[in-house]
């Protein structure tokens, strides 16, 4: 019953499989059993909101999970649990800019780095979908698509399609401590050749991220060197 699952993400309890929509009964996050031999009855998770959902990771040392809205003007999330061990119980939070109310993260710059708070969201499960528009009345930052995101080391990688100067994609990195939280700009497609429209995205154990694009043009695998250099990985050849 659910309908356009996007990425999700894996969590201690299960995969998280993400609704790509806000038609009537979806926009919601359900936790889907891998191991599971048989067709199983959906788990909805209603306190991370309802909204276009994109992709979901965890930083497991609080059992905090952060969340991406595929939409043009979207919000950035992460749902804090009241007690780590009752990890679905807990406050939705939207991403913001310390002093700059709906700042437009497509504007930033590669390099830049900006501090961050968190607003809550005070009505995460509404009849329609208003959950953008709930927190960046109270100052959250606009993203351009939010798309993949990653977490590594307990740094969140985070991918917008069409940000950037023109508009094909830009990677993030948000470091969110508890003293100095930040979020800074990696990777900013100022030519298609370099980065268009970046879509999902993982590191490897060594600690390279690597990231798919989604356009309408040769799409390709990448990666992100250690001094922001983006290199060829893979050519998607077969299909467009």
């Amino acid at each position: 019953g659910t309908v356009i699952n996007c990425a999700g993400g894996p969590t201690p309890w299960g995969w998280l499989s993400c609704e790509e929509s806000t038609a009537p009964q979806h926009g919601y996050v359900f936790l889907c059993d891998p191991h599971a031999d048989r067709v199983q009855m959906p788990n909805k998770i209603a306190a991370y909101g309802r909204f276009k959902h994109e992709a979901a990771c965890i930083d497991t040392r609080s059992n905090t999970v952060y969340l991406t809205e595929d939409q043009t003007d979207s919000s950035f999330y992460r749902f804090v649990p009241d007690d780590p061990r009752e990890p679905f119980v807990g406050r939705l939070q939207a991403l913001r800019i310390v002093g700059k109310d709906r700042h437009p993260a497509a504007d930033m710059t590669r390099g830049q780095t900006l501090p961050i708070a968190w607003v809550d969201i005070d009505t995460p499960d509404p009849g329609t979908d208003t959950v953008s528009a709930q927190a960046q009345e109270k100052g959250a930052a606009v993203f351009a698509r939010g798309e993949g995101i990653t977490i590594f080391k307990h740094e969140i990688f985070i991918v917008t399609t069409s940000g950037g100067p023109i508009g094909r994609g830009q990677i993030f990195r948000l470091i969110d401590s508890p003293d100095d939280p930040t979020l800074e700009v990696v990777v900013v497609a100022d030519e298609t050749e370099t980065i268009n429209r970046p879509d999902n995205i993982t590191v490897a154990p060594w600690g390279e991220p690597f990231f798919s694009e989604d356009s309408g043009g040769t799409n390709y695998v990448r990666s992100i060197g250690p001094d922001g250099e983006i290199f060829d990985f893979g050519r998607n050849a077969l299909s467009d």
